[in-house]
């Protein structure tokens, strides 16, 4: 066995989210031909070992959420774009979107600008496991 010390930096790690494959088929044509299996094991609340960071945490708990697309309901994140003040393009399904008022726009200075796995801190009342 070997020891790996995992890091979040342009993925997130290893840990929280590791597909069967290295590259994914460009279509599902060529993905049928490879008979390769897709497969993606998600375990999101896997413990840091030794060496590793936590997981940064974005407190939300003030507010409404985080910012969220109004499209796909995904939440705003490293791979969101910035599009001008306030706007940001949501990286699962391209919408563009407005930021409310109280986050303002790109700062580098919040978690989820900066990494991939962020745990968010949420009201009560505003969490339902599928948003509407």
């Amino acid at each position: 066995s070997s020891f790996l010390v995992a890091k979040d930096g342009d993925n997130c790690s290893p840990r929280f989210v590791r597909a069967a494959v290295h590259r994914v088929a460009a279509n599902r044509e060529l993905l049928k031909n490879t008979k390769l299996p897709f497969a993606v094991h998600v375990q999101p609340l896997a413990a840091p070992r030794l060496g590793e960071a936590l997981v940064p945490v974005a407190d939300y708990s003030y507010s409404g959420g985080p910012p969220r697309c109004e499209r796909c309901t995904g939440y705003v994140c490293c791979f969101a774009e910035w599009i001008g003040s306030g706007d940001w393009r949501c990286p699962l399904c391209k919408h563009e979107n407005r930021a409310p008022d109280w986050y303002g726009s790109h700062d580098p200075n919040k978690p989820e600008s900066n990494y991939p796995s962020v745990d968010f801190i949420v009201p009560p009342d505003t969490y339902t496991v599928r948003p509407v």
